[in-house]
């Protein structure tokens, strides 16, 4: 954050991974073209679109069926109807695998269930279909634990339709969790706490829940922070621990399990170190190598996904005044951010917005919006909803406009001023997401009024405070 952090030297790590795929888009999304003129049926194209806008979704199939839900666009109005028709589509299973260096199985067609049987119309005038539901069931045919891939194309029936070439598949990532508790609410409005834990114990976000349906308050805790430095010796960039996040990880059982059992997510923040490396300036294939062995910290330690700020790295400002060292733009963090999306497809990708964090464009074909779970604001100070604007194809269920500093010695210091104005316009907006930063224990603070003044209006219920006050023991 751009508060508050130093963090010292430390620990370990190297290499390999997982895969994924992020969404591509020379297409508009919802409704940017529903206003469109038909431009008759040359040129076009049918093509596949999830309710959250992205070409890939994780899912989690606990005890009982899970809903999904997508649709069929066009580019153009067709001026007649179109037919077609979803269905599974195992045949793409070992080339997703192939390209993204993973090695998902199918999840099993028998419990799949499409609405209709998968049959589709688009009217004469629309350029959308109606959603449509997949149910994916439980069953002896998905194992617990292991993570199944479910491709979803469809069949053009009406003549002079073309399926897009990069939009014709959906993929949906079924991670059979068994019995392990989920923290999401009804509302799916997501709460998210950073833990400074070069003080603080993070199993604090234990202690606070909804006090009807014992649901945690948080849903995600970020442990901040890891770094990313580099290396002279080979030249490249690596997962930096200090002794605190070293710890916690190396001791997960005792402070990241138990979060986990409650169903609150755990991830590793990203920052930088005061060196000439940072997330917004590795050249392409030391994104590649730097998100590969992002994916193996999360795998060894078993985290749910990192998070990414750009701070606290000295870039150069000029490609001559640090030969070997690339200038800093939000491109090269953009290419990042693919790249750690593509090897971890089940996983969390979230961003503090700060920095190199202009995404106007598509970089790589590809949409930030699409390719990162979530981003929030960087100001403590004030809520800010337009700089969701700066990253395509990011919906407002994404974006946390409003964030609060929880530490009464920070400048930014907003924890005793929670405007019930800003809780509800976020609300109203449809805005999914509100971060709570540097929870203290040390400062005879009490933040179940607070808690409870944003979660009776997101999700109807105050918060309460369950257990003790967890200090830093090691």
């Amino acid at each position: 954050m751009n508060i508050l952090h130093k963090l010292a030297a430390g620990c370990l790590l190297g290499c390999l991974a997982f895969a994924a795929v992020s969404c591509t888009d020379d297409i508009s999304i919802p409704g940017s073209e529903q206003n469109g003129g038909a431009a008759g049926e040359q040129g076009i194209e049918a093509y596949l679109q999830s309710e959250s806008g992205k070409s890939e979704t994780t899912v989690e199939l606990r005890g009982q069926a899970v809903r999904s839900t997508v649709r069929l666009g066009l580019t153009h109005v067709a001026g007649r109807a179109v037919d077609a028709t979803l269905r599974v589509a195992p045949e793409l299973v070992e080339a997703y695998n192939e390209e993204h260096e993973t090695s998902f199985e199918l999840f099993p067609e028998s419990q799949v269930l499409l609405e209709e049987n998968g049959a589709v119309l688009i009217g004469p005038e629309d350029v959308f279909s109606d959603y449509m539901a997949l149910n994916l069931m439980p069953g002896e045919g998905a194992v617990e634990g292991q993570t199944y891939l479910l491709p979803v194309t469809f069949d053009v029936k009406t003549t002079g339709i073309a399926p897009a070439a990069d939009r014709k598949a959906l993929y949906l990532l079924v991670k059979v969790s068994g019995a392990r508790p989920d923290a999401t609410k009804p509302s799916g409005f997501t709460m998210v706490s950073y833990f400074e834990v070069n003080d603080m114990n993070p199993l604090n976000a234990a202690n606070y829940f909804l006090a009807d349906s014992g649901k945690p308050f948080f849903d995600i805790v970020n442990i901040f922070a890891a770094n990313i430095n580099y290396d002279a010796a080979s030249g490249r960039a690596y997962v930096h621990f200090n002794d605190n996040v070293a710890h916690l990880l190396a001791n997960r059982d005792k402070y990241i399990a138990p979060l986990q059992a409650l169903g609150i997510r755990v991830c590793l923040t990203i920052l930088g170190n005061h060196d000439r490396i940072g997330v917004a300036n590795l050249s392409a294939e030391g994104a590649r190598e730097f998100a590969r062995e992002l994916r193996v910290v999360v795998d060894t330690y078993g985290l749910d996904g990192v998070d990414f700020d750009d701070e606290w790295s000295d870039y150069p400002s000029r490609a001559d005044e640090a030969p070997g060292f690339l200038v800093p733009s939000s491109e090269l963090y953009g290419r990042l951010l693919i790249e750690t999306r593509r090897v971890m497809p089940d996983k969390l990708v979230t961003l503090y917005a700060y920095g190199h964090t202009s995404f106007y464009n598509p970089i790589d074909g590809k949409r930030i919006g699409e390719v990162v779970d979530y981003a929030w604001n960087s100001s403590y100070l004030y809520a800010d909803y337009n700089s969701m604007k700066n990253f395509l194809g990011l919906m407002p269920g994404q974006w946390g406009p409003y964030s609060i500093c929880l530490n009464p010695d920070s400048d930014q210091y907003t924890g005793d001023s929670l405007s019930d104005a800003e809780i509800q316009k976020l609300h109203e907006g449809g805005y999914g997401v509100m971060v709570w930063y540097d929870l203290r224990t040390d400062k005879r603070q009490s933040y179940v009024g607070r808690f409870s003044q944003v979660s009776s209006v997101v999700y109807g219920e105050q918060t309460v405070k369950r257990g003790y006050d967890y200090g830093k023991d090691w």
